[in-house]
């Protein structure tokens, strides 16, 4: 879902046109500088605020696009009350 928005990101910010999901960002050329414009295009575009240091340990597409998704369940679950203090599944 989200990997295409981030791929389309990562092809502006790197100035590439073609782009695995598995590729690492840094290996493609990526910096500090360019990882804190990813950052705003992320939550500009998708609407979620990434953590830089997360950034920086999902350096690929398809992993931060797996911590966003991730992130999402774990908020909507709380929110739902199925997790209980330090995320405990209660019924």
């Amino acid at each position: 879902m989200y990997k295409d928005i981030i791929r389309k990101i990562w092809q502006e910010e790197l100035g590439l046109s073609d782009l695995s999901d598995k590729e690492d960002f840094f290996d493609l050329g990526g910096h500090s500088l360019i990882m804190a414009r990813v950052q705003i295009q992320i939550k500009e575009k998708i609407g979620f605020e990434m953590p830089m240091d997360d950034l920086f340990r999902y350096s690929s597409i398809e992993k931060i696009s797996a911590f966003i998704l991730a992130k999402e369940g774990m908020e909507e679950n709380c929110s739902a009350g199925l997790f209980h203090s330090k995320n405990a599944l209660v019924s």
